[in-house]
């Protein structure tokens, strides 16, 4: 019986297919984003340590550069607030808005760590815990550490940096100005032709310390530290355990072996809505104290805010990409 032109037609679409198959595996693969960009960690390193030391030293500049003595009018009742004790001083701001997200953040890594290190052991493909940096094999974990600490820390600095350069810049005074300025009014002409003239200098008799501090209300230097801080840290938290789930979790088959990681990684999941919306009240309620202390006014502590946000959204989004 002779073949059919069908039958040709099926045979020869097998051979195509089997060859096909025989050049499949042969076929390699395109490289991935990470084969065709992977800079040297050293070289990154040093570069970003050189950029913050630029970065430092532009600021101290411009310190020592620009400084601004605004003045005001005798009637300005903005600026004659009594003076009072802060209710949140700057060491308590550091360790509210530096020390505890710091920790924070250490501490989640660790979990972090351990529970992709459980994940690691039970896979079959293995994939690598570590990279080799010159003659060093460096953790996958303190890679993570590194990127991610290091990106908050530099936010916690430019922020820092950003709002003393505009309150020398700006001298904006402070409400409590007039308190512990306690100018001699024997040398100032308030009035020229019954109308209030603008003092440019208040001829201050009180401690030369406060006087310079009475001169940096704007930007508020606690609401841009706060708002920088919490943020970052809140989209830390939704990063890590939302954005970036399907790489943190712990993998079902691990789930069993390290039940104790497991349920602590899923009750921080849970919580983090919550942690999130008591951060964000920590941010708001330590502007308030500074308006309450007759240290700031509104607009000082919006400006501050405002500051702070957007170094945090830059350093989450474009320094380490909270993202991907």
């Amino acid at each position: 019986m002779k073949p059919t032109d069908q039958d040709l037609g099926n045979d020869a679409d097998v051979e195509k297919g089997e060859e096909f198959q025989a050049l499949t595996p042969e076929t390699p693969s395109p490289p991935g984003p990470s084969a065709r960009f992977a800079p040297p960690l050293v070289l990154r390193l040093f570069t970003h340590v050189l950029s913050v030391v630029l970065l430092a030293g532009l600021a101290f500049y411009a310190l020592q550069q620009y400084s601004s003595s605004r003045g005001s009018f005798c009637n300005d009742t903005e600026i004659a607030l009594p003076y009072k004790e802060q209710t949140i001083p700057f060491s308590t701001l550091v360790y509210l808005c530096v020390v505890g997200p710091l920790v924070l953040i250490l501490l989640l890594e660790a979990l972090l760590s351990a529970i992709r290190s459980a994940n690691v052991a039970g896979d079959e493909k293995k994939e690598p815990t570590s990279k080799i940096v010159g003659l060093c094999e460096i953790p996958h974990g303190l890679i993570e550490v590194y990127r991610h600490v290091g990106a908050f820390l530099f936010s916690c600095v430019a922020c820092w940096l950003l709002t003393e350069v505009l309150k020398e810049v700006v001298g904006s005074l402070r409400p409590h100005f007039l308190s512990v300025c306690k100018p001699d009014w024997s040398q100032i002409s308030c009035k020229e032709n019954e109308l209030y003239t603008y003092v440019s200098d208040f001829f201050c008799t009180g401690d030369a310390h406060r006087i310079r501090e009475g001169r940096r209300s704007f930007p508020s230097g606690h609401s841009s530290m706060a708002m920088c801080g919490v943020l970052f840290t809140m989209l830390y938290l939704q990063g890590r355990f939302k954005w970036q789930q399907h790489k943190t979790a712990p993998r079902l088959q691990q789930q069993q072996r390290r039940a104790f990681l497991s349920k602590v990684y899923w009750m921080i999941e849970a919580a983090t809505p919550c942690l999130q919306v008591l951060l964000f009240l920590m941010a708001l309620y330590i502007p308030a104290t500074r308006v309450l202390d007759h240290y700031h006014h509104v607009r000082d502590v919006v400006g501050g805010g405002v500051l702070g946000a957007f170094v945090a959204l830059h350093a989450a989004f474009f320094v380490v990409d909270l993202r991907a």
